[in-house]
Parts: structure tokens; C-alpha cells; sequence
């Protein structure tokens, strides 16, 4: 998009929000109908194409058919960190607050299940706020409105989400299913999610975490997933790979 074009819809955005949001989901469903007809990349870093070449270098057996479980999914193909992996035969549970993307997420990937709830501590009901665009939606009021002040985003509602236990998202796993694939995005809840897992009852093979939730080594998330004898293995602008202490050695 122009550089004009970008001033006008954050004109929009800022004067209109609720037209910028009828304009947001159709754009998204036509992003997305672009986006399948490609096979390529489809994360923000490439890292969706990195970490299923690695897996396919390394022969490993669930490369074509893993299970994953992507919290703070967002959008079901444009930057996200699985439709690749759902496109070379991968299913799973997506998860996500915003209704109108858990919508998409059903209509575009019929394979998976996707949960319109929030992941934390406890089950709870808990603010929040939805903007157009999407991207800067957040638990934290705080993050919203300061992307609201620089003209980023629109604040279209902040409505109450149900929020769930890591325990609760995995009783949607099938039984006997093993969880290859973590990925967290949820704007600063990953240390409080992996704080939460269930580690006795599911250790995923791969964990993804937000890059900005690793930024020093006292971090809650890199704590816990160092304890559990994870292993920073491969880290993007966005987000860092860990490798459980089975797979370590293969990957390495």
C-alpha cells in the first residue's frame, strides 16, 4: 500500500472506526484467499518455513502430520505461525479473543478446532480491548491506548473474554495425541501461560514464544523453560524456538 494510502486509512481508522472494522474483515478474508494460493512462507520472519524444513532435513515422522496448539492465533493465514504446517497436512487447536478471526479461523480451517477464549492463570473473566486494526488488541489497556495515540489503531470495544487454563486447552487434545508444536503470541502472557502448563501432563516437542517476552535471561518465560530443560535453539525478530530434551540432540 502507498504511502497516501496508508495516511488515508489511518484517517479512517481515527474519524471512523466501525467502517475501518467492516473494511478490516473484508479485507482479511480477501488477504487470505490471496495468501492460500501460495506455498510460502506465511509467519512475519519467514520462521514458519524455516521450522518446517528443519523438521523435513531432519526426517523427522510427524513433519507432514503434527499436532499443534496456537494460542493467540489472530489471523488463520496472514502472519500466521501454523497455515503453513496446516497446508503441508498439520492440525490442531487454535485459539484466539477476537470473535470475527475465531469465525474465519472455522470457515478457512475446517481441520482444526478453534476456541474463541483467552489463556491464563485461572478461569476468569477478564477486559478486553479490541482494535482495527486487529493487531494491537490486548489484555492490557495500557498497550491499546498508547497504539491508539500514535494513530496506530482504533479502539472498537473492550468487552469481558473468558479466560481458561493451559489444563482446560488441552482437554480439547485428542487422547493418545502428542502436542509437537507450542506456539504463544498473547502480548506479554507467555510467561504466565508456560508458568501454568501442565508440564507433567504434556511437554510439546517445540515451543515458540513472543521474542519480546525473552529479552533477558531472569525473564518468567525463559525461567520455566529452562527448568523443564528446554533449549533456545533458533531465534527471529519475533519470536524464539525452544527444543524439549528429547529432540535437543537431533536438532543440534
Amino acid at each position: 500500500m502507498s504511502t497516501i494510502g496508508q495516511n488515508i486509512l489511518k484517517s479512517l481508522i481515527v474519524k471512523h472506526p466501525y467502517v475501518a472494522e467492516r473494511f478490516y474483515h473484508l479485507l482479511a478474508l480477501y488477504r487470505a484467499r490471496v495468501a492460500m494460493q501460495r506455498n510460502t512462507s506465511f509467519g512475519q520472519s519467514r520462521e514458519d518455513i524455516w521450522f518446517l524444513d528443519t523438521l523435513r532435513d531432519m526426517n523427522v515422522p510427524w513433519a507432514t502430520s503434527g499436532f499443534y496448539v496456537d494460542l493467540g492465533a489472530n489471523h488463520p493465514v496472514v502472519f500466521s505461525a501454523t497455515y503453513l504446517l496446516y497446508k503441508a497436512g498439520w492440525s490442531g487447536i487454535t485459539v484466539d479473543p477476537i470473535p470475527s478471526l475465531c469465525a474465519l479461523h472455522r470457515r478457512l480451517r475446517p481441520r482444526d478446532v478453534c476456541l474463541n477464549l483467552g489463556v491464563g492463570a485461572a478461569r476468569e473473566q477478564r477486559r478486553f480491548w479490541e482494535t482495527a486494526p486487529d493487531f494491537f488488541s490486548s489484555f492490557s489497556e495500557e498497550d491499546t491506548k498508547r497504539a491508539e495515540e500514535k494513530g496506530l489503531c482504533a479502539v472498537l470495544r473492550e468487552t469481558g473474554v473468558s479466560v481458561v487454563t493451559p489444563s482446560d486447552i488441552l482437554a480439547k487434545v485428542p487422547t493418545g495425541q502428542t502436542v509437537n508444536y507450542l506456539t504463544i503470541d498473547t502480548e506479554g502472557l507467555d510467561g504466565e501461560i508456560l508458568s501454568n502448563w501442565p508440564w507433567n501432563r504434556c511437554m510439546p516437542d517445540v515451543i515458540s514464544c513472543e521474542a519480546s517476552a525473552m529479552i533477558t535471561d531472569g525473564s518468567e518465560a525463559n525461567r520455566v523453560l529452562k527448568n523443564y530443560g528446554y533449549t533456545a535453539f533458533k531465534r527471529f525478530e519475533i519470536c524464539v524456538f525452544w527444543v524439549s530434551p528429547t529432540i535437543v540432540l537431533g536438532l543440534r
